[in-house]
């Protein structure tokens, strides 16, 4: 899903991207908002550490458990 005519900062590490438990769509997502992120930027440059940042908006805005919601009744 990563674009592969784009341009990556040298030291940019697809291993420590693969070490995320993630869904296709949230692959799909992060990479689009990456994607976003990089394209409005000053210097247009893919980094891992921006993919790192949208991994973590996408596990913390999940509802798989690792946060809880709802209603309670006491």
């Amino acid at each position: 899903m990563l674009p592969t005519e784009a341009p990556y900062e040298k030291t940019f590490d697809i291993n420590e991207l693969a070490s995320y438990s993630l869904t296709g769509g949230q692959i799909s997502l992060i990479v689009k908002n990456t994607a976003y992120k990089v394209a409005v930027s000053k210097k247009p440059l893919f980094k891992t550490s921006d993919f790192i940042d949208e991994i973590r908006k996408e596990k913390d805005a999940n509802f798989d458990g690792e946060k809880s919601m709802g209603f309670l009744s006491k």
